[in-house]
């Protein structure tokens, strides 16, 4: 396979990067004799989330629940959709629980929809994608507050 400008070619961990950044866990390509198949594990790929710094010493009390917000983000291209297209209503709205894998969206390819799910549970924060909009791999589609125990 040729490309027409090479410096611009991406390098293999810069794709898994951009996979795992985007939770996309598994890509293929095909271009004339040219493929590429890359499978990440799942069970590997955590959303971090930092927390913010403060100036008070660490104490031994017991783990509390500590609100984070995650981004969750397309796995797939398509056309979001918020509502099934035989229903009136939208599957979640900001605001609503969600539980992981809960699907809270669909995203439509061709004639085709796709199940969107919530990789986490919590609350719906906001949508950052709406309906209509067209997503690819990575793109953020929600905001969800999530309640995680400290270690």
């Amino acid at each position: 396979m040729s490309h027409p400008d090479s410096s611009r070619r991406p390098e293999p961990h810069q794709i898994v990067d951009w996979m795992r950044a985007g939770g996309v866990h598994e890509l293929e390509v095909e271009q004339g004799d040219f493929s590429l198949h890359i499978r990440l594990d799942p069970s590997r790929m955590v959303a971090t989330n930092t927390p913010p710094q403060t100036d008070q010493p660490a104490c031994n009390t017991p783990a509390e629940p500590s609100p984070s917000t995650i981004i969750v983000a397309s796995d797939t291209v398509g056309i979001l959709c918020d509502r099934h297209p035989m229903r009136n209503t939208p599957f979640v709205q900001a605001g609503d629980s969600v539980h992981a894998g809960m699907t809270v969206a669909l995203i439509r390819i061709g004639p085709l929809y796709r199940r969107f799910r919530s990789s986490s549970a919590g609350t719906l924060v906001r949508w950052l994608a709406g309906p209509g909009d067209r997503v690819d791999f990575g793109k953020p589609i929600l905001e969800l507050l999530t309640t995680e125990r400290e270690s």
